[in-house]
């Protein structure tokens, strides 16, 4: 994969089975990040989960607290692999950190709490689309 320069920020939400944790997905200066806003519907034993896994102490504590946090400000080469499913139709990408796969889907899941105005299931596909778009092209995909 090739490191970029491009700035590109987006709204996401981290994908664990059912349930998601709302964060912003960041490029910049050939870093990936991504911060979480509360604990989103993870159940504890998948915020611990999810502790060990991206090696950030204190994650379940304090998301369950409600806190924003960075789960994660990596180089572009420590991710190993970069993944963009077929089957969300561009609206969503898998990142391997750390050797486990972390998914994100770029519109609200439809369990998570409602946007602002309500839910327009036909406009946030078509943002999801478009953000997964940013992202591939951002990331040279």
């Amino acid at each position: 994969m090739e490191p970029s320069s491009v700035k590109l920020v987006t709204q996401a939400w981290l994908l664990r089975g059912i349930s998601s944790l709302p964060g912003k997905l960041s490029l910049r200066d050939e870093r990936i990040a991504f911060r979480a806003h509360g604990s989103g519907n993870l159940w504890p034993s998948q915020l611990r989960k999810l502790e060990q896994q991206l090696r950030v102490d204190e994650l379940a504590v304090r998301l369950e607290r409600e806190e924003s946090l960075n789960l994660f400000d990596l180089p572009l080469h420590d991710i190993t692999r970069i993944h963009f499913p077929w089957y969300t139709f561009s609206g969503g990408m898998n990142l391997m950190i750390h050797g486990v796969w972390i998914r994100f889907g770029f519109d609200h899941p439809a369990n998570s709490a409602a946007p602002p105005g309500g839910r327009d299931p036909l406009g946030e596909i078509s943002s999801a689309r478009k953000a997964g778009k940013a992202w591939k092209m951002a990331l040279g995909l």
